[in-house]
């Protein structure tokens, strides 16, 4: 189980470098950059460690990429690596 939670933190680490290397982000999204940070905190709470993924997945889907199709994200690998570690952690949840 913490291998799984470890692994979910590191693609986030990855997903949220990603993006702001190639999307930019204003200063409101200072709390989403941490989040990984702050995962690690409560990693051992599993229950609101998933809601920390869940909530952090919808801001990521409707507030950054504005995108939930799986297949219009997996087509946009090719251009942006970090999506498909974006899509594992989707398939953990």
């Amino acid at each position: 189980m913490d291998d799984k939670k470890e692994e979910i933190l590191n693609n986030i680490k990855i997903v949220t470098e990603g993006i702001i290397k190639d999307i930019g982000l204003n200063n409101s999204f200072s709390s989403w950059k941490n989040t990984e940070k702050g995962l690690r905190f409560i990693k051992n709470d599993t229950e609101k460690f998933y809601l920390g993924i869940k909530m952090w997945i919808n801001i990521v889907e409707n507030q950054i990429l504005d995108c939930n199709d799986i297949s219009l994200l997996n087509s946009a690998v090719n251009n942006y690596k970090w999506i498909e570690n974006f899509l594992q952690i989707k398939c953990f949840v």
